[in-house]
């Protein structure tokens, strides 16, 4: 299941706990291995695989001692700059206006299928 579909926190930590279980399993590791490796406790180590709510700071390690930090640019990559801001000097935006948010839930809601009517 993608996690965009899941409806709450707990599956979403869940399928990330199963996943990284599956490819530490893959790679032939154990769990007190990767938690040597992660610079985390075998216990952490657990809590993350069985889906409970951890820091995200201990998902890292365990991303980067399985050598896989390039994801993180897959699901959240750098934002475009945009090229008129950058040439005219034009500050850079630190925060949407409220116009803006509120067209982004919209838009949002919409490619959900979540029009109100």
């Amino acid at each position: 299941m993608r996690f965009q579909e899941m409806d709450s926190i707990e599956q979403i930590l869940k399928e990330l706990g199963c996943r990284i279980k599956d490819t530490r399993i893959g790679r032939c590791m154990c769990q007190t291995d990767l938690a040597e490796r992660a610079g985390i406790s075998a216990k952490t180590m657990a809590r993350i695989e069985n889906g409970e709510n951890i820091r995200i700071d201990n998902i890292l390690r365990v991303l980067r001692a399985l050598d896989m930090l390039d994801a993180l640019d897959t699901f959240l990559p750098v934002p475009e700059v945009c090229e008129v801001c950058c040439c005219e000097g034009m500050k850079k935006r630190e925060r949407a206006s409220q116009k803006m948010k509120e067209q982004a839930y919209t838009a949002a809601d919409k490619e959900a299928g979540n029009e109100q009517k």
